[in-house]
């Protein structure tokens, strides 16, 4: 059975999307299912979910070592695929592709897009730092097996065509994928 390993360092690990419609869904179509997040750990619907505690301090914290301790418990489950739902998780799925791990990156949201709207960060940087973080992000996700965002279509991988996207995904499921 191959066993599936979802983590998140931003969301709680009863996430609508992340627990039910992701990890919830593989459980059932006979995936062995485990989600590394925030809170305790659980039994539920066919998931392991192994807690890791609530971070403390804030978003910065979060970023630099909460992220770390997501990585290294997930880890340890040695699992054969991992699905990251955070962008400071981007650097351990580099790890885990060192690995030999097959990895994929869902985007919720186009956050170097994103960045240009955040009122913490200094308005004269924000520019800045979306130019290095859109550069470092499609640097990374070409680097992985497999991109979820609401819309690919030039966020990524700019030679990539619905087609070849579609047969990256099948390939991963071992079968063809639904258009």
């Amino acid at each position: 059975m191959i066993h599936v390993c979802h983590m998140t360092s931003a969301h709680a690990s009863d996430d609508t999307r992340i627990f039910y419609k992701e990890c919830v869904s593989l459980a059932k179509a006979g995936y062995e299912v485990s989600l590394v997040a925030r809170g305790p750990a659980r039994e539920e619907a066919g998931v392991r979910v192994v807690g890791v505690g609530v971070p403390s301090g804030g978003r910065l914290f979060r970023m630099l070592f909460f992220a770390r301790r997501i990585y290294r418990q997930a880890l340890a489950l040695d699992a054969e695929v991992y699905h990251l739902h955070d962008p400071e998780l981007l650097p351990y799925g580099l790890r885990l592709k060192r690995r030999g791990k097959v990895v994929i990156f869902d985007s919720h949201e186009f956050t170097a897009q994103a960045i240009l709207e955040k009122h913490w960060l200094p308005k004269p940087l924000r520019r800045i730092v979306y130019r290095l973080y859109q550069a470092y992000e499609a640097s990374v996700c070409r680097r992985l097996d497999a991109v979820i965002s609401a819309s690919y279509r030039g966020l990524f991988f700019q030679d990539q065509s619905p087609d070849r996207a579609g047969d990256e995904l099948s390939h991963l499921s071992g079968g063809s994928h639904a258009r």
